[in-house]
C-alpha cells in the first residue's frame, strides 16, 4: 500500500520524556534510529522519500491553485 513520505526518514523519534530519559543512559544505545542494510540502501530509500515528497508538494500547490481559479471564476 501506499506509504505517506516523511521528513524523518532517517532520525529517531523523540520526545521531552525521551530527551529526560536520556540523561539516565550512560551507554550511549538508548535511541533507536532507522538503519538500512547499507549505505546505497540508505540513500536510495531517502532520494525516494525526497522526491515523493517534492511529488506531494506539487500536487498540494496544483489543487491550491485550482481552487483559487474556481474560486475567482464564481
Amino acid at each position: 500500500m501506499f506509504q505517506e513520505p516523511e521528513t524523518t526518514y532517517l532520525t529517531s523519534d523523540m520526545n521531552f520524556l525521551t530527551g529526560m530519559a536520556s540523561t539516565l543512559c550512560l551507554g550511549g544505545n538508548f535511541y533507536r534510529f532507522n538503519f538500512s542494510s547499507s549505505e546505497r540502501a540508505s540513500d536510495a530509500r531517502a532520494i525516494n522519500n525526497d522526491w515523493r515528497m517534492v511529488g506531494r508538494d506539487m500536487a498540494r500547490a496544483m489543487n491550491a491553485f485550482k481552487e483559487k481559479e474556481l474560486a475567482g471564476k464564481s
